[in-house]
This record gives structure tokens, sequence and C-alpha cells, in this order.
């Protein structure tokens, strides 16, 4: 299927291209900024707790800072734990699902059992813990979101285990045809010697 049948089948459905329109603004708005606040979301003003306005779209705080352009430039944060904490979960997952896939054994018990430790521990204590242990920042919220989202780890270990099994399955075969081609090549000499004696007599 090419980009352009994709697009049209995706198309198909109204919903998922209205939210894919309105991921595509909330990420270039959140990127550009800059561009799209009205204000400075530090600057302080004299107009505190304003209504929203013709000014002021989403009115202001208790230190007279424009809550539109600080709703926009904290669109930022979200969308980079976002974006880092899915990518870092999504390696993790397919190193850790790959390697227990295709080693099995000891390995994959190993894994699974370390991997079903971090899934059962709840998000909120393990925040506490990551907090505790290295501080408060984006990264540790990183760290806590991509440890407690690896659930793709199981599909990439079943993958890991059928191309183990598909490795198996390819030397099996290459040692069958191995097999069939010596008895063939040692059929034939018995058939040239058994030949060769009936000549002879």
């Amino acid at each position: 299927m090419s980009w352009r049948q994709l697009w049209q089948q995706f198309r198909k459905n109204r919903a998922a291209e209205i939210g894919l329109y309105l991921l595509v603004g909330f990420v270039v708005t959140a990127v550009l900024a800059y561009l799209f606040s009205p204000y400075d979301p530090f600057a302080l003003g004299d107009e505190t707790l304003l209504a929203p306005g013709a000014d002021h779209w989403m009115g202001t705080d208790d230190l007279g800072r424009d809550t539109l352009s600080r709703v926009i430039h904290g669109a930022r944060v979200p969308l980079l734990v976002g974006f880092l904490a899915t990518a870092t979960s999504l390696a993790l997952g397919i190193l850790i699902g790959s390697l227990s896939g295709y080693f099995g054994g000891r390995t994959d018990t190993v894994l699974m059992r370390a991997t079903e430790y971090v899934l059962v521990v709840p998000r909120f204590f393990l925040a506490l813990l990551v907090v505790a242990m290295l501080g408060t920042g984006i990264m540790k919220i990183v760290l806590v979101r991509s440890q407690s989202d690896q659930l793709g780890i199981a599909i990439k270990r079943s993958s890991g285990t059928d191309q183990r099994f598909g490795l198996a399955g390819d030397l099996s075969r290459i040692g069958d045809i191995s097999a069939r081609t010596l008895r063939q090549s040692f059929w034939r000499r018995h058939q040239r010697c058994a030949q060769s004696e009936a000549e002879k007599e």
C-alpha cells in the first residue's frame, strides 16, 4: 500500500482526520510559541486577575501575566516529556523484548521477571522513588513514564520468539536438504559400483 492510498484510507475516518489536524496544530503552536503568544509569558503586569477580554483572551493571573501566553509556552513541556518517554520506552521495549524472545530460556525468564517487577509497581510510588533518589526535573519524569509504559515488550518478545523459531526452522530445512543430498550421493555411488561389478562379470 502506497502513502497516497494510506492517506486516502485514513481520511475516511473523520474523527481521526480531525484529531490529526488538532495534533499538528498543537505541535506547531508549541514549537513556534514565541510567534503565537501575544505577550511575554514571564512578564509581570499591574492588571492582575483580569477576566478574559479583547486584550487578554484568557485573562491574567495573580501576578499580571497573560494566561494564554503561559498556556502556549507551557505546552512545550508535555510535548517534550511525551516524545522522550515514548521514544525511550519503545527503545527499551524493543531491546529487552527482542533479547528475551530470541535467546529464550534463562535469559527470557530473568528479563521478563525484571520487567514484571517494574510494571507491578504503581506509577505514583515509582515517581516518589525516582524523585527521592534523583531529585526533580523533566528527565526524571521521562524516566518514570518510560519505565511504566513498556507494555509492548510482550509483542516484541513474541516477534523475537518467532524469529528464533524461524531461524531454527531454516537450519532444520538446511540440514534436511543436506541429508537428502548426502543420501542421493551415496545411492548414486552405490549404483555405479554395482553397475561396474556387473560389467566386470
